[in-house]
């Protein structure tokens, strides 16, 4: 009786065992038998895929190993530009200006090429690829561009570090100028400038020679105006200048660090060596014994000639 009991015991045990060993193999395929809590048998590692493999066997996720994935790579560019701005009899004031917009992906910036700039999505093409900038003095005031960090009218006293231009394919400034009442006003109120770096990176020269160079403008005023050029290494007071009309090209030769100088017997002048190492041009609106009031002016494109 005893005896009948075991055996009819071992026959139900029997296909239970059967059963799990179906399921449960030492040495299965690779790839066949799902990890159990994140372990498998001995001499089998779990995968991504919750599988069991031989380590010679493992695979590797996708997305990974190779080559690297597309948009990696290169350099982001974040709204760089801006220099102290500078002018008026004193030839110094203003602050630094920054503007642009982030630029990511698997690519750098091409190099500087032609001798055209043009702008697009807030960035200059061409023999120039940096990105735009405004400076003032402190009795000066613009209303357009506007500041995203920190949020806010653009200032003398706070460094704009990322501008909200009001068109892609142009740098247009709107505000005001108030007359000067004495030769010491244009300490602090020396004008409005708008301007472009020749490259992404600040201080990235223009790494070309020209003879001579022309803004294009619409908008107003287009009287009083400044073209505005830095060379790298100066310090931030030390800028060329010279009078300009829209479109009109102006040799390179005529910048002076007194450009206010009609008489040229002050300053310092640029020479052609110099050209290529230019890092900014900006155009300059100079206050006066009038004020003056600045109504979308654009800088819509630079030329430049050999």
């Amino acid at each position: 009786m005893l005896a009948t009991k075991i055996l009819r015991l071992g026959s139900a045990i029997a296909p239970f065992v059967l059963i799990v060993a179906c399921m449960y193999n030492p040495k299965p395929k690779n790839g066949t038998q799902e990890c159990y809590q994140g372990r498998c048998v001995d001499g089998y590692v779990c995968g991504y895929d919750n599988l069991c493999y031989t380590p010679d066997a493992l695979p590797v996720p996708p997305g990974t190993g190779g080559t690297t994935p597309v948009g990696h790579g290169g350099t982001t560019q974040v709204g760089n530009g801006g220099v102290t701005g500078h002018g008026g009899v004193t030839g110094s004031g203003g602050v630094t200006g920054y503007g642009g917009t982030t630029s990511t992906g698997g690519t750098t910036t091409p190099p500087n090429s032609g001798n055209l700039v043009t702008f697009a999505n807030y960035q200059a093409q061409g023999a120039m690829t940096g990105y735009g900038w405004v400076a003032l003095g402190s009795l000066d005031t613009v209303t357009d561009p506007t500041c995203r960090s920190p949020a806010g009218a653009i200032t003398s006293s706070v460094s704009c570090m990322d501008t909200a231009w009001s068109t892609t394919t142009a740098y247009c400034l709107s505000g005001y100028l108030p007359a000067v009442l004495s030769s010491t006003d244009y300490t602090n109120n020396w004008g409005i400038q708008v301007g472009v770096n020749s490259t992404p990176v600040t201080g990235g020269i223009l790494g070309q020679s020209f003879t001579s160079v022309s803004v294009s403008l619409t908008g107003s005023p287009q009287t009083g105006l400044r073209i505005v050029v830095h060379r790298a290494g100066d310090s931030d007071s030390t800028t060329y200048c010279a009078a300009m009309s829209p479109g009109l090209l102006v040799a390179s030769t005529s910048f002076n660090t007194a450009c206010w100088d009609s008489t040229g017997a002050t300053g310092t002048k640029l020479t052609a060596a110099d050209v290529p190492n230019l890092d900014h041009v900006g155009v300059q609106v100079s206050s006066g014994p009038s004020a003056v009031t600045i109504s979308n002016l654009c800088l819509t494109g630079i030329t430049f000639a050999k």
